[in-house]
């Protein structure tokens, strides 16, 4: 158990496994080794139960902590979906409005792109 709680670690973002992952897996095992001796392995598969279901939702909590994101990837989604239909049959003929759709959605995408790198790049210039 202690091995698989180590590799569900892994799904943290990387900032926070390296300010909390040690203590996590460190606390984890603790608790395991004295869950094991108080009441078995049916208390150890209740402990199971109850770490997968928090790390549903604290890697959720992690991976989208601020709005803007979870705006970001419900916008791209939507795009995404609008793109399709409007071109999902390649040999119909298209207007200019399904053109300029193509393109907004496009300078969307690079938008949204450019943030993420300028994102990324800033975190690990604060860390490093």
């Amino acid at each position: 158990m202690v091995r698989a709680y180590a590799l569900m670690i892994l799904a943290y973002p990387r900032a926070f496994r390296r300010d909390f992952g040690r203590e996590m897996y460190l606390t984890f095992r603790s608790e395991v080794l004295a869950l094991s001796e108080r009441a078995g392995s049916y208390g150890l598969f209740l402990l199971f139960l109850r770490i997968l279901l928090d790390l549903f939702v604290t890697l959720f909590k992690e991976h989208f902590d601020m709005p803007k994101r979870v705006i970001t990837v419900a916008m791209i989604l939507l795009l995404l979906v609008v793109d399709w239909l409007t071109f999902h049959d390649l040999f119909e003929s298209h207007t200019v409005r399904d053109y300029l759709t193509l393109a907004a959605s496009s300078l969307v995408f690079l938008y949204v792109s450019l943030d993420v790198l300028r994102s990324d790049n800033s975190t690990v210039s604060r860390a490093g």
